[in-house]
């Protein structure tokens, strides 16, 4: 997720290493993510959890998402290395004041196309 105050460009290189200058480590002192690089990366599913305000989550409009190969896919015997894969993103918003309709706007903001 880009972070408040974060270029497009240094989002852009922080994301996808082959927009990093050479002399780039890839390291980012960033914002702490409870789950982290580290773990999140782990596994079939990737998890990790941001905690914040509304107000801070309101500024952070760009989400990167990075497929990666699958346990499945480099294992050349099972012979699936040519198949098509789906990927999904799941964002969960949370609230502890339940009066709050987060549905409706968050819905309104984004733009749901369903290939079949």
């Amino acid at each position: 997720m880009i972070d408040a105050g974060e270029s497009f460009e240094n989002f852009r290189e922080r994301v996808n290493r082959e927009a990093r200058d050479e002399d780039s480590n890839g390291s980012y002192p960033g914002e702490s993510w409870i789950i982290g690089a580290q773990i999140r990366d782990k596994g079939s599913v990737h998890k990790d959890i941001w905690k914040g305000s509304a107000a801070e989550l309101a500024t952070r409009n760009i989400i990167a998402i990075n497929p990666v190969n699958g346990w499945w896919k480099t294992r050349k015997k099972l012979e699936r290395y040519t198949n098509a894969v789906r990927y999904s993103l799941i964002i969960s918003i949370d609230s502890p004041d339940n009066n709050i309709d987060l549905y409706t706007p968050v819905m309104n903001q984004i733009d749901i196309s369903i290939q079949s």
